[in-house]
């Protein structure tokens, strides 16, 4: 018997430290300076002479006089100070008068916050551009997709935009938008031409998109149609070449469609390639897994790629279908929890796969396979919730991703840059 699926939820230091307060009695450099009197201009109700060793035994650090810059003010904490303890290179010894002379204040040390705001500026700045590189990287929320929010959609690139629709409401639903991510605007179009339907899936050719197959939530369909998005308008064109079907997968080489396995309504393996010029359909080399449906697949560089999906049991197995050779060779397998419903895009030399559910667990890890070493590496999440059935599709250099099903169905749309 045929499995039924159920998608219903499916303080650092601030500052100079060596900085030193008004010119200290006789220049004395710390407990050992030589005894002298001196003036402390600004210092009130202070005494005019005394004994350095007196001095230096009230204070904390052994006789060392210090600095504060609490709340970068440059206040001084203790206006008593007259060494120099902290400062590197500075001479053991020197005449205070001399110092004062140096001053521009007349005579009185004093701390400068210049050189502090301007660090703090620096920082400022680091951290600014800091946050927008994390930004840059970090998934970020755009306009959510047109209501109803749905499952099972299809999402395909075309001419710059983005064209989203059909899908499980879990009603079937006809509602076509497009989305232009240099705006964040959806647009609605036309409804597609083949009335309410789900599980469905699609292509770009040449300017021109594509779908077929899927579930009017009653009736399985093998219809096939194009969407012209100058014009606006729906064709219907050659029924695909297999039996009715929905949750397929597919993919697209620059000329042509391909479409495999599903539910049909039992689970099968075999795999069509679609030639646009001509509109007819050509039965390939079945798929080199067993027949099971929720596969996801991706198209780099003459081959195809599909992993996972569901036999009976969830799968985690990756097969590689070489265009030229008519032929399917395994690969590694995907490393994470088994699972159907997942999301696949290629990115350059690479193949991206993530979220889905195991019929218990939903999903939102995302993985990189490297298509030259033929290994899986764990990337950044896809953003929360977890989910399946979404949709995910590539517009250099951003992954756009959204909608599908967790506890509800989701209307969410994200774009998440892929370095």
């Amino acid at each position: 018997m045929a499995e039924k699926e159920d998608y219903t939820r499916d303080k650092g230091d601030a500052g100079d430290p060596g900085a030193t307060g008004p010119a200290g009695p006789g220049g004395a450099t710390g407990p050992e300076g030589p005894p002298g009197t001196t003036v402390w201009d600004d210092i009130e109700d202070k005494p005019t002479e005394f004994d350095p060793a007196g001095h230096a035994a009230d204070h904390q650090n052994e006789g060392d006089d210090e600095i504060s810059v609490a709340a970068l003010s440059g206040e001084l904490a203790d206006p008593q100070n007259s060494t120099w303890a902290k400062v590197a290179g500075k001479p053991a010894t020197f005449p205070p008068d001399a110092h004062a002379v140096d001053h521009e204040n007349g005579g009185d040390d004093e701390i400068s916050v210049a050189g502090l705001a301007g660090k703090t500026l620096e920082l400022i700045a680091l951290q600014t551009a800091f946050l927008q590189r994390l930004n840059s990287i970090l998934p970020q929320p755009k306009q959510d997709t047109p209501t109803p929010p749905r499952a099972q959609a299809v999402v395909v690139a075309a001419l710059d935009k983005i064209y989203f629709g059909t899908g499980t409401t879990p009603g079937e639903t006809n509602r076509w938008d497009s989305y232009d991510p240099t705006t964040d605007i959806w647009t609605q179009l036309t409804d597609f031409g083949g009335g309410n339907k789900s599980g469905m899936v699609g292509c770009a050719i040449e300017d021109m998109i594509y779908v077929a197959t899927g579930f009017t939530g009653s009736t399985l369909v093998k219809e096939l149609w194009r969407y012209d998005p100058a014009l606006d308008t729906w064709t219907q064109l050659t029924d695909f070449g297999g039996s009715a079907r929905r949750l397929a997968f597919s993919a697209c080489s620059p000329t042509k469609f391909y479409i495999g396995c599903g539910l049909a309504p039992a689970r099968v393996k075999d795999f069509w390639e679609y030639d646009p010029d001509t509109d007819t359909w050509t039965q390939l080399t079945d798929f080199g897994g067993s027949a099971r449906h929720s596969v996801k697949a991706a198209y780099y560089d003459g081959k195809i790629y599909a992993a996972a999906g569901n036999d009976g049991d969830n799968l985690i197995d990756l097969w590689e279908y070489d265009i030229t050779g008519n032929a399917w060779t395994q690969k590694a397998d995907f490393p994470g929890t088994a699972r159907r419903g997942g999301v696949m895009v290629s990115i350059d030399s690479s193949i991206y796969f993530g979220s889905g559910w195991d019929g218990v667990n939903y999903f939102r890890d995302f993985w990189r396979y490297d298509i030259s070493a033929n290994d899986w590496t764990q990337t950044r999440a896809l953003p929360s919730p977890d989910r399946t059935n979404a949709v995910a599709v590539f517009i250099s250099p951003n992954l756009f991703f959204g909608a599908g099903q967790e506890s509800a169905y989701l209307q969410d749309w994200w774009i998440h840059t892929i370095t």
